[in-house]
């Protein structure tokens, strides 16, 4: 039996060429590897593309996706509060995550931004931690497990107030009380001097951003003649017969003026 001998430059040829192959091969490998690849992170401001995980962050936070694989995938995403905060659902969303083959930890295939300012209005803070948040993923295109979740914690959520106010304008005036009712409570307005604009006749109102009905209870012998509202800012309104309902935005304000005419005043 003839025995084959390799040279000791040969062989350290052999050996490079083994070791070039595998570091051709193992990036491709490394770069989509199968299963359940991809992991998402909360990120607090100042916003950065570093994978890693701030779990005490402001009301306006990113969640990073990383090293999902490529193809048409959306991940959907729900914010809930955690205990002590509640256990009602905050938020939903729906994001692409299939940018790219999947590479890993550090492949970062979306970013969105979320403020949980307005969820979190209803909601009493922790008196240190602030608010406890849920986050969960729900991946496609996912091998076996396709959840991911985040628990966290979110402070600085607290808005600005708005202001309502409620005018009356009566014809003729007097000292008729006109009662009032709804989600601001009972109070009443007796207008005496008349005209709008008169502090008098007015009823303010420093509330938190929401939805308010206030509904006139029209004296007997008036007539609620119309409704006029006014906005500073981006709050809106609607009028039903002797109801105004107001969604309230922070900072802003609604001003609505209840015009009411005795029956004599205009037969």
């Amino acid at each position: 039996m003839r025995s084959r001998t390799v040279s000791k430059g040969r062989a350290l040829l052999l050996v490079g060429l083994a070791l070039t192959m595998v570091l051709a091969v193992a990036p491709v490998a490394l770069a989509d590897p199968p299963g359940n690849n991809g992991t998402v992170k909360i990120d607090g401001l100042a916003f950065d593309d570093h994978p890693n995980n701030e779990p005490h962050v402001g009301c306006v936070f990113q969640v990073d996706f990383y090293g999902y694989d490529e193809g048409d995938l959306n991940a959907d995403v729900t914010f809930a509060a955690q205990p002590p905060t509640g256990t009602a659902v905050l938020a939903t969303d729906v994001v692409f995550i299939g940018e790219d083959p999947a590479g890993g930890g550090v492949d970062l295939d979306a970013s969105v931004t979320y403020d949980l300012s307005a969820a979190l209005a209803g909601f009493e803070p922790h008196p240190k931690q602030g608010y406890h948040v849920k986050l969960t993923v729900n991946a496609e295109g996912s091998i076996g497990a396709d959840s991911k979740h985040k628990v966290f914690w979110v402070t600085g959520c607290e808005q600005p107030p708005g202001t309502i106010i409620i005018e009356k304008y009566a014809r003729p005036p007097g000292d008729t009380v006109f009662s009032f009712t709804g989600d601001l409570g009972d109070f009443d307005i007796v207008d005496t001097e008349g005209g709008t604009g008169n502090p008098g006749s007015q009823v303010h109102f420093e509330v938190a951003p929401g939805t308010y009905s206030v509904t006139e209870i029209v004296p007997y012998g008036w007539d609620l003649i119309y409704i006029a509202c006014r906005v500073r800012g981006e709050s809106t309104f609607t009028m039903d017969g002797p109801t105004v309902t107001i969604s309230l935005e922070s900072g802003d304000l609604v001003y609505c003026d209840f015009q009411n005419f005795k029956h004599y005043y205009y037969d």
